[in-house]
Parts: C-alpha cells; structure tokens; sequence
C-alpha cells in the first residue's frame, strides 16, 4: 500500500511541475534562467523527498488502543 501512495505522489509532483513549467513557457519570461529552473527543482526534489519520508513509529499512540 505504501508503495502504490508513493507511486502516485510521484505522479503528482511530476504532474505540478509540468503545470508550473507550462505555466512559466506562457507567461514568455525568457530573460531569467533561474525561473525555468524551479519546476525541475521541484520535480527532483519532490520525488526524492516521497521516496526518503519515513513516518515515525509512534508508540504512545499504540500503547493507548492497547489500554482500551
């Protein structure tokens, strides 16, 4: 299952930036580099950070629902 959610927040991010890049193509700013560097950044960066995220192993929360 984690898997699969990873799989699509990966699509998502490379989704967003394609939208962010289409975005910056029409707006015809081709002055500033730095500007159609941000949807590759936010693609590398997004799919590294889906893929790194570890959740924490939260015990107090299970140490409770064993107590009910």
């Amino acid at each position: 299952m984690r898997i699969l959610v990873k799989i699509l927040l990966s699509i998502a991010v490379v989704i967003i930036g394609v939208i962010i890049q289409a975005v910056i193509s029409e707006s015809g700013n081709d002055s500033t580099g730095l500007i159609r560097l941000l949807p590759g950044a936010i693609i590398i960066f997004g799919i590294i950070g889906v893929w790194k995220y570890l959740p924490k192993k939260d015990t107090d929360n299970r140490n409770l629902d064993k107590n009910v």
